[in-house]
């Protein structure tokens, strides 16, 4: 299992191909030298907030919601099963990339909008039987593939439960 560093870095390299960085690399050359723009303003107003924010992404978006918390990093095959969603204070959670961490929330419900998934969050804890997770199981999420896994090959903590009931909007506090 991949640590932090190893799992961000493979998670870099999904989202920037070579091409991105050829396209990136001419773009920067471009601002440098027929723009006359400062390598460092580059540098500290570009790059630096570029980097943070993929590593706020990362953190938030990947790495905690599908890291197995009481046995490290989960295994690859099962960190898209295992989402889970922390949880956390309102305002703590839109600090952490605009509630990005209700990850389990926005793949069961896709449609739901960014700013809407703590209610529904809350929604589904308050309605164990139809909700993607229960505390004492665990979170579930069917894979897109349509392979359906079986209680024996799920990992102890992602137990098979029955599939959530569609939300709408005007169910949400």
């Amino acid at each position: 299992c991949p640590g932090f560093w190893p799992w961000y870095f493979k998670f870099l390299g999904r989202y920037w191909g070579f091409n991105s960085l050829v396209r990136l690399a001419l773009f920067l050359f471009i601002l440098i030298f027929v723009g006359n723009v400062s390598p460092l303003r580059l540098v500290i107003f570009w790059a630096v907030p570029l980097c943070l924010s993929s590593l706020q992404l990362f953190y938030f978006g990947t790495y905690q919601p599908h890291r197995w918390h009481d046995r490290g990093a989960a295994p690859e095959r099962d960190r898209a099963i295992c989402a889970q969603s922390p949880d956390r204070p309102w305002l703590i959670s839109l600090v952490a990339c605009y509630h990005f961490s209700y990850h389990q929330e926005h793949h069961d419900y896709p449609d739901v909008a960014w700013w809407a998934l703590p209610s529904l969050y809350r929604s589904l804890q308050q309605q164990p039987s139809q909700s993607p997770r229960s505390p004492k199981l665990g979170p579930k999420i069917e894979p897109k593939s349509g392979l359906k896994i079986g209680p024996k090959t799920w990992p102890d903590r992602c137990l098979e439960l029955p599939p959530a009931a569609p939300l709408r909007l005007s169910q949400l506090d």
